[in-house]
This record gives C-alpha cells, structure tokens and sequence, in this order.
C-alpha cells in the first residue's frame, strides 16, 4: 500500500485499503473507506495490488464463487477476505515510487507524461 494525498479520496479507480494493527487487511473499497470525522493526520492508503500466493491457496481460490462484496466493489480480493482468509499488506517506503494505475485516458494521459518527465530528468 502507499499513502495517497487527499485528491485521491474519491478516486474510484484508486482502491483503497484499511489494515489492522498487524498490517493485515480489513477492507478493500473504491471508496473512502474510513469516514473522517476530522481530516486533520488522516493516512489513506491505495491498494498497489501486488500478491503473492501460495499454490495450493490459488487451487481454492479459483474454485471459490465471487462472494457478494467482490460483485458490488468489483474487487477479487474481497473473496479471500470474505472465505475468512488473511491478506498480509505492507507499506512502500520508496520515494521514487510513484503510483499510477492505467484505468481511463486520463491516467494513460498521465502515466504519459510521467514517463516523459523521467526521461528528461535523466
């Protein structure tokens, strides 16, 4: 996960994750998942969406049915959590990351100029 600043809140394309104390997984929503009372020290993550399975997880997995949160959220990972499984998620700590996911013509639009950005920058 990475901590996205407050424009992406509402970004349905950006997923975003809530996690226990343990940096495990409570929730996954194209929403804002948290409802800030006060914004003021507010950490909102987006989901990076990079897993690691073990096989015989994947062998259930794909045998599982689309569970009733993952149809409304369009979001696979919602069915490991509601089938009672456990998603680790940890946080990036890279500054040079920067999270960009290519959903609509403008994030390719983006994603574009990033990339035109870092060559110039070389």
């Amino acid at each position: 996960m990475h901590e996205i600043a407050e424009e992406g809140f509402d970004d349905l394309n950006v997923v975003k994750v809530a996690v226990d104390l343990k940096g495990n997984a409570l929730y996954f929503s194209r929403s804002l998942i948290l409802f800030p009372r006060n914004r003021k020290g507010l950490r909102v993550f987006e989901h990076i969406g990079v897993y690691c399975y073990r096989r015989d997880f994947l062998t259930q997995f794909i045998a599982m049915e689309q569970s009733p949160l993952e149809k409304v959220e369009s979001l696979e990972q919602l069915r490991a959590l509601e089938n009672g499984y456990r998603i680790a998620v940890v946080e990036t700590s890279d500054t040079q990351y920067i999270p960009i996911s290519i959903d609509t013509a403008e994030d390719l639009e983006r994603a574009r100029q990033l990339y035109v950005a870092r060559l110039k920058g070389k």
